[in-house]
């Protein structure tokens, strides 16, 4: 048995859920799901990454993809939604993006020397 939620609930738990799964397509039409820092901003999900990944080429190559958020520990406060994206690059509010997502995520970011040699040279630099 399952339930549906509305718009404005879906978009609600997609917007506080800490981490969510951006689904894109291989060449071949396999999905690759990788774990992102989102933010939502007018029901427009935003996520960031570098320019020279496989992700953005392959939302480059095809964008139809998949973003799903959870939430939830206990098995009453589980909550999952999964929406259909058509995902493109974003170059020109990549400020305001970042922001957003820096904002939400303020407080799980460590400092680029805490991190690992080659996480460092891949750690987007933020606002």
């Amino acid at each position: 048995m399952g339930f549906r939620l509305t718009d404005d609930e879906a978009w609600a738990n997609i917007d506080v859920a800490r981490t969510g799964v951006l689904s894109t397509l291989r060449r071949d039409g396999q999905p690759i799901a990788l774990p992102v820092w989102h933010a939502v901003i007018d029901r427009r999900i935003y996520v960031r990454t570098p320019r020279r990944t496989k992700q953005v080429a392959r939302v480059r190559h095809d964008g139809r993809a998949s973003f799903l958020a959870e939430s939830g520990l206990d098995w009453a406060e589980l909550c999952a939604v999964v929406v259909p994206v058509t995902a493109t690059v974003v170059e020109d509010d990549a400020e305001a993006t970042g922001a957003a997502i820096h904002e939400k995520y303020a407080a799980h970011i460590l400092p680029p020397e805490r991190l690992p040699g080659g996480a460092q040279a891949a750690t987007p630099t933020w606002p």
